[in-house]
């Protein structure tokens, strides 16, 4: 088969075409990113009013979790309740009270495909004993795209110092 140049042009400007296309489609546009970050919002607020069924909403069944209480990692079903029976038992043995986090704008988010990273600064006071205590700190979660929208698969909080 002779192919002429003027058709082996038309082809290749057609997958070029298709190339370009592809890449724009699989590139996250700024509703994903500004889901997101909603997602990891509402698990803040959530967490702040006490509330754990609308703070467990925001997760898959199946997670990951670091915190800085021991025993410092969660992982697989049941993490998340694990986490949060392991926080009101490190709270109590510790007198803590009056615990609110609050997350300023997102230091990273980078999304590819059906997942997202998002890192978020994050100061979170309370008081120990009655002392007012506040920490710096740094937020991190691994999201994924779900059939009922952004879930969290990971979290892993990183405070500057105690």
């Amino acid at each position: 088969m002779k192919t002429d140049r003027s058709s082996l042009t038309a082809i290749a400007g057609a997958v070029i075409a298709m190339i370009l296309a592809a890449s724009v489609y699989a590139q996250p546009g700024s509703d994903d990113r500004s889901q997101v970050v909603a997602v990891v919002q509402r698990f803040f607020d959530a967490f702040n009013r006490g509330d754990t069924v609308a703070l467990k909403s925001v997760f898959e069944n199946d997670v990951s979790l670091i915190d800085d209480m021991p025993p410092f990692a969660w992982r697989g079903q049941g993490a998340l309740d694990a986490w949060l029976a392991d926080a009101d038992k490190d709270g109590q043995l510790n007198k803590d009270t009056d615990a609110v986090s609050v997350i300023g704008a997102p230091r990273f988010v980078r999304i590819v495909g059906d997942r997202a990273y998002a890192v978020f600064p994050d100061q979170f006071s309370y008081k120990r004993n009655g002392r007012q205590i506040r920490e710096d700190a740094t937020a991190t979660f691994v999201l994924r795209r779900t059939d009922v929208g952004w879930r969290v698969i990971s979290a892993a909080y990183a405070a500057a110092e105690h």
